[in-house]
């Protein structure tokens, strides 16, 4: 026991939703507690339709899934960004990597493949925590495939993150891996919403948590603070509090920021595409959805600048 809180079942935590939503900045926030280690970057490849996914399903093969894991996903340069480097490399040393693989490749024929899956991500993931699954992956996609999750790690938790799309959309629009445009950046997130949803929906109600951004810093903190330590139950520190306030902030979260990311007279149009847009997430039964409160324009950043949590917190926060 800890100050009242017992120990959670010894289970991995998974943080997702849209990207751009603040996955990154949860997920940090629950690290804090010292009883998770953070990976590091997004593995990914636990997610992807190129990665594992396909593989436990049966839809492919060892010897594909190998090929991928020995290079894409070891390390690669998105088509975005020939000067960018992604994958594995980032998270785990590459002897621990290639004893991975090797351990992978070895297995008997007909081996159970979720086995195989769940033993090729714990060998990476686990000797960064303190304890075996203890640790805490952040990759946006882990909502949209929550039940594949569910099947590797019964006893996982997931936290879905949703912000306003409106936020997100202008977010989105100064990435270079997302529509550039207002409309189309806010159709990824009505997409990619309804992907978190629909995966979200085969999984025990008690292992996801639902988590707005605009009430976690903004609207209802200290509720959302403590809920979301009671899910993960992690007791109350003044460390973590310390941390909640002051990266967790709505000047380091942008709220609002459509507002002067927009032109002005773009205003009421964008206004009637998210009126639409979340008319059609709650037809198909998507909660929570962020309303279209009135919130001021964000504190300009050389009067508090975005907190780094992730590669784009300087021009996307």
């Amino acid at each position: 026991m800890e100050s009242g809180v017992p120990h959670p079942p010894i289970g991995p935590i998974f943080v997702g939703g849209t990207g751009r939503s603040g996955t990154h900045a949860v997920a940090a926030l629950a690290a804090q507690s010292g009883r998770y280690a953070q990976v590091p970057a997004e593995l990914r490849l636990h997610v992807c339709e190129s990665g594992l996914p396909p593989f436990a399903s049966g839809d492919r093969g060892r010897r594909w899934l190998l090929r991928g894991l020995g290079t894409h996903w070891w390390r690669h340069r998105p088509e975005w960004d020939a000067t960018a480097v992604r994958g594995a490399h980032r998270i785990v040393p590459g002897r621990r990597y290639r004893a991975a693989l090797a351990r992978l490749a070895s297995a008997r024929p007909g081996a159970d493949r979720h086995a195989l899956s769940r033993r090729f991500v714990s060998s990476l993931l686990d000797p960064l925590a303190p304890s075996p699954g203890a640790w805490i992956e952040k990759s946006p996609a882990n909502c949209a495939h929550a039940r594949f999750l569910s099947s590797l790690f019964p006893r996982m938790r997931l936290i879905h993150v949703v912000r306003d799309g409106r936020d997100v959309a202008c977010s989105l629009m100064r990435v270079p891996w997302a529509p550039d445009h207002f409309e189309a950046a806010l159709a990824m997130w009505e997409w990619s919403l309804l992907a978190a949803h629909r995966g979200t929906q085969g999984v025990s109600a008690e292992q996801v948590h639902r988590v707005t951004l605009e009430d976690l810093v903004l609207r209802d903190r200290d509720r959302g603070y403590a809920e979301l330590l009671a899910f993960l139950a992690i007791p109350d520190r003044p460390a973590l509090r310390s941390y909640f306030d002051r990266e967790l902030t709505p000047a380091r979260a942008r709220l609002g920021r459509w507002r002067s990311d927009l032109p002005r007279s773009e205003h009421a149009g964008a206004d009637a595409l998210y009126g639409a847009t979340l008319q059609r997430l709650g037809r198909a039964g998507v909660w929570p959805l962020p309303g279209a409160p009135s919130i001021a324009a964000p504190v300009p950043s050389r009067a508090h600048p975005p907190s780094p949590l992730d590669p784009w917190a300087a021009t996307t926060a």
